[in-house]
């Protein structure tokens, strides 16, 4: 599924005769194509990175579950690498979220889950 999508858009991106100019239009075709194969509705989900840092704690602390959620995708599809740097981006959202209000124990828990995850991620890249 992943290979063909990649497949897609590097056709997309250097046919000269059908190039188009962003890549997620690229991405929309594979949504639709997977959406009749698998029976499925794909949606978009978007991060960006260079604006992780929230100033209240309950939106840094939601911004470690989405995190947390992206690693746990990056590591049922195999990328173990890319799932263990989300992890850590998860935990260290959770942290912060952990300084700003240490008084709610939830992000204390959420943070021990974090922290789990990325250990068994880890295992996994040592193993392979």
């Amino acid at each position: 599924m992943i290979r063909g999508a990649l497949q897609i858009m590097h056709r997309d991106s250097f046919d000269e005769e059908n190039s188009r100019a962003i890549p997620s239009a690229s991405l929309e075709d594979v949504f639709h194509e997977m959406g009749k194969s698998y029976d499925v509705q794909i949606e978009w989900l978007t991060t960006c990175r260079a604006e992780l840092v929230a100033t209240d704690a309950e939106t840094q602390s939601m911004l470690g579950g989405v995190l947390n959620n992206l690693g746990f995708l990056q590591q049922k599809l195999g990328d173990t690498a890319a799932a263990a740097t989300t992890y850590n981006e998860a935990i260290a959202a959770q942290n912060l979220a952990v300084q700003l209000a240490p008084e709610v124990k939830r992000y204390r828990q959420y943070l021990r889950k974090h922290k789990e995850k990325f250990r068994t991620v880890a295992t996994e890249g040592t193993a392979s």
